[in-house]
């Protein structure tokens, strides 16, 4: 041992066993947080359901409308899910998704294994819970550019969601995140 870092004798750096983990792959994937509760279904705005994207300019668009009811505004919170599915020869590809040209999530897929894979990602957004709460008409975004041929024959199938759960003031203070005063897109899209 020199210092404190467990030196072998010859001169490669070594750890005990117990502290390797394996790289994670299609069959442990990872999460950079906490696990997120499920909310209730009824308070679902459905974006995209099964969209297959299957080319590299490709984007999928739908309308999102603010809910209403006893659904609407204050939230305490809001969660964006994306459910993903994948089968064949297929390489990890990056994408996004935009509501109103703001972006509420970066991601890249998982590669199939060779009888596929489904994945599920999902992330807090209560902090836009001022922005998708403005009740003005915007688009939907989603772009995971991909290819599909004869080599490639993965189709991404993708379906998103929000779920927001009615209730307390988001300013209660019994958040851990505010909401933001403002969220100014980078760009001004079609809403």
């Amino acid at each position: 041992m020199v210092g404190n870092l467990p030196w072998s004798s010859t001169g490669a750096f070594s750890l005990p066993r117990a502290n390797l983990r394996a790289y994670p792959n299609y069959t442990s994937p990872i999460a950079a947080g906490p696990a997120l509760s499920q909310l209730p279904s009824q308070c679902s705005v459905h974006l995209f359901s099964g969209v297959l994207l299957t080319a590299y300019g490709q984007i999928a668009t739908a309308p999102f409308s603010t809910p209403t009811g006893a659904c609407s505004a204050p939230w305490s919170s809001v969660v964006l899910s994306m459910h993903g599915s994948v089968r064949g020869v297929q390489f990890d590809r990056y994408g996004a998704l935009w509501i109103g040209g703001v972006e509420l999530l970066r991601t890249t897929t998982p590669e199939p294994s060779p009888a596929g894979i489904d994945w599920h990602i999902a992330r807090d957004v209560t902090v836009y819970g001022s922005f998708l709460a403005s009740g003005e008409p915007m688009n939907a975004t989603l772009s995971i550019p991909n290819v599909v041929d004869s080599t490639y024959t993965g189709a991404l199938s993708i379906s998103v969601s929000l779920s927001f759960e009615p209730g307390r003031s988001l300013d209660d203070g019994l958040t851990t995140e505010a909401p933001a005063d403002l969220v100014i897109p980078l760009a001004n899209p079609a809403r």
